[in-house]
């Protein structure tokens, strides 16, 4: 028998370690040594049918029924193991290795609460142990990918031979938009694994990259892998569509596409590809009234977002006919449900201007400037505007949902972001600047200080700092991390600005007036350099 990983641990943690000459052996350690003795020679029955002798005769070692618990697992008898195993994992003394099994025994079976809060319990006590390997896939199978991310892809990247894993986590990358991850992941997996090409293809399509895609997705789609012919052909006629291929897209869907939502939305999209207009509003329009009455808030993170999708696609569609009355309730309801996405907000404010609905129009306007990181506001902190950074999408949607009052929302956004990203500094910044505008002025600078420890390079690392020695009230050391961000980058003018109000403070307001006047340069336009230069250009004249 080959032994588990999860089999070794557990013998690990419970088999007597025989400290000679301390003790007499107890009747518990013998069975248990001659337990793993049979599983030294792969043989699993004799190694459970000792472990039910021994409790059949009374013994009341908890480690006898612990292993046998494990044992039935690695037997599969989940059921068997449930049993057993559920007592003990339901004390508050539960031991980790206990509460990893339970958990793995109760979701076997389908209840998956309940494994969630095993596992988690287990890894509250060991965090770096298999039991966030098993929480991940238990939330992946109740359908939280953020969450289930978050477990897969650090246990996935310290084990990259786990193919289950890493095609778990590419899988939630590649549903959450993060191409680049999902790229990583994929350089591990074998290249004849259809499952592992079919994700390639996915990646392919994030990057707009068509043709690589096809090149992917051609050989597979001839002879499609039983159980997965609706995934091959949602790649294979997005990727017809990116490459300006509609007809061909048309041709695969027609007959196949059945009532799958994707395929049925793909279907749509060559219709109107072809010119198909009212045809492809028949096509998607039961597809959408369904999904909008179906899907709740607490389905499946991969039905929502499916959902917001087609809504979006169907409320474009309604707009580009001139039904934008129509098309409003589909494109709020689609960013209600997947809010990050860009295209939707940009098509909601169009369908709102057309309404007269101006205000509001300006108002998911500029929710899509942020998300595209176009925003005039969104300059203090460099987060990029590359459609391949998915850490920079999610912090310019931690700062809209920031700028619209849900703060600690936004912070969970950003922590999030380093536990995925954790050698990028971007999102330890924002997450300083949160804290401190919730006034948590001494978390947010022992996360300035980590972040200068993390990207000593990196001038935005110091000039955070800076801001939150300043709130805090040390203006010698935060002018230190101002100058120090000027020096590094000599057009920072959130740094100038904020080293002149401080010099201004001191009276020392020739060096105040000569930096807010090289902000005006750089940024004619900044209101505050403006105002502050026009109170020491008053002072002055008094």
């Amino acid at each position: 028998m080959r032994h588990s990983i999860h089999l070794l641990l557990l013998l690990l943690i419970l088999l007597p370690l025989a400290a000679a000459g301390q003790q007499e052996p107890t009747a518990a350690d013998e069975t248990l040594n001659r337990v793993l003795k049979h599983l030294e020679s792969g043989e699993l029955d004799p190694a459970i049918g000792a472990l039910e002798e021994a409790l059949a005769q009374g013994e009341e070692d908890p480690r006898v029924s612990q292993t046998l618990g494990a044992l039935y697992l690695e037997a599969d008898r989940p059921a068997d193991a449930v049993a057993i195993l559920t007592p003990m994992a339901d004390s508050p003394d539960a031991e980790p290795a206990v509460l990893y099994n339970a958990g793995r025994a109760t979701a076997r079976v389908g209840d998956l609460d309940k494994a969630k809060g095993y596992l988690e319990r287990s890894l509250a006590m060991t965090p770096v142990s298999p039991a966030a390997r098993e929480l991940g896939f238990v939330r992946l199978r109740q359908g939280n990918l953020i969450d289930a991310y978050l477990l897969l892809r650090p246990w996935s990247r310290l084990h990259p031979e786990d193919t289950g894993a890493q095609l778990a986590a590419t899988s939630c990358a590649v549903a959450l938009g993060r191409a680049s991850d999902a790229q990583d992941a994929l350089i591990t997996l074998p290249l004849d694994l259809p499952t592992a090409n079919i994700l390639r293809g996915r990646v392919g399509l994030l990057n707009e990259d068509g043709w690589g895609a096809l090149a992917v997705i051609q050989p597979l789609s001839e002879n499609p892998p039983e159980g997965l012919e609706a995934q091959v052909l949602s790649v294979l006629a997005e990727s017809y569509l990116l490459v300006g291929q509609p007809e061909s897209a048309l041709e695969a869907l027609e007959a196949a596409a059945g009532t799958d939502p994707d395929l049925v939305r793909l279907l749509s999209r060559a219709q109107v590809a072809m010119g198909q207009h009212e045809a492809a509003l028949q096509t998607l329009r039961p597809v959408a009234e369904n999904l909008r009455s179906s899907i709740g808030p607490d389905s499946p993170d991969s039905d929502r977002i499916l959902a917001a999708e087609v809504a979006a696609d169907y409320g474009q569609m309604l707009s580009q006919a001139g039904r934008s009355s129509e098309a409003l309730p589909s494109l709020e309801y689609a960013t209600a449900v997947y809010p990050s996405n860009a295209e939707a907000w940009e098509w909601l404010s169009g369908a709102l201007a057309a309404e007269g609905r101006n205000e509001e129009s300006q108002r998911a306007l500029g929710v899509s400037q942020v998300l595209r990181g176009t925003d005039p506001d969104g300059a203090a902190l460099s987060l990029g505007t590359l459609a391949n950074d998915p850490t920079g999408a999610r912090l310019r949607w931690a700062m809209h949902l920031s700028s619209s009052g849900n703060r600690e929302e936004a912070l969970n956004v950003v922590r999030q972001e380093e536990i995925l990203a954790p050698g990028d500094p971007r999102p330890m910044i924002l997450e300083a600047r949160l804290l401190s505008e919730l006034g948590r002025l001494q978390q947010a600078l022992e996360v300035t200080e980590a972040t200068v420890r993390l990207a000593p390079d990196i001038a935005d690392s110091y000039y955070m700092r800076g801001v939150v020695r300043l709130d805090i009230g040390l203006s010698g050391p935060a002018e230190e991390d101002l100058r120090k961000t000027i020096a590094m980058a000599p057009q920072h003018t959130a740094a100038m600005n904020d080293l002149a109000v401080l010099l201004m403070a001191k009276d020392e307001n020739e060096e105040a007036k000569l930096l807010l006047e090289q902000v005006l340069i750089l940024q004619p336009d900044d209101p505050i350099a403006a105002k502050n230069l026009a109170a020491l250009s008053g002072s002055a004249t008094d």
